[in-house]
Formats: C-alpha cells, structure tokens, sequence
C-alpha cells in the first residue's frame, strides 16, 4: 500500500492545504484523484508519496483518466499558494484546467 499527500481543491478545514491518504495504485505527483473528506468526495491533486503515518488513513476513491499535472506547475502552486498567503485549492482550482487541454500546448507556441 502506498501513502500520498493529496490537496483537495476545494479549500475545507481551515488552513491545512493537505491531507494523507493510501492506495494500492501508484500514482504520479500531479495526478487528479477523488478523495473522501467528511460525508462527501471531492477532486484532489496528488502532491508527493510518503511514509506510512501513525495514524489510519482514508482511500483514495479513484484517479482521473487525465493526464496529471506537471510537476513544475504543482510546485510552482504550492509556491504561490505560500508566497500570496492563500489556500492551496484556490491556487489548484486555477491549473486544474490546464491538466486535459496539455497535449493542446504545442499548437500555442508554434
């Protein structure tokens, strides 16, 4: 089994940005998933693996079909989302869109 932290993006809890979940797939940093939080799931963003934590762990519902987020662009959140003092899912809710339309790119700088 493997642990994930994944940002749901939707800004729940106050001002934790991350939560830690298992799955048996391996997934890929940027990768969009869906995840339980309280009674209902919402869409999330796999923000890196990690160890097995002390504590009991949700699953993750399921993973999108999409192709993940690059890994600079999911850094490149997590920074803004630090250095503008806002929460992490408002910065996602912005690249989320750019996950399906990326094979689209090479037509915009030719």
């Amino acid at each position: 089994m493997k642990y994930y932290e994944v940002a749901p993006l939707r800004a729940v809890r106050g001002v934790k940005h991350a939560y830690t979940y298992h799955a048996d797939l391996v997934l890929a940093v940027g990768q969009i998933v869906t995840i339980p939080l309280g009674t209902k799931t919402y869409p999330g963003v796999v923000l890196e693996q990690v160890e097995k934590p002390a504590y009991d762990t949700k699953p993750i519902t399921s993973s999108a079909e999409l192709l993940p987020l690059p890994v600079p662009l999911v850094a490149t959140a997590l920074w803004m989302s630090e250095y503008y003092a806002t929460h992490l899912a408002v910065v996602l809710q912005t690249k989320k869109e750019t996950s399906g339309a990326r094979a689209d790119h090479s037509r915009c700088y030719t």
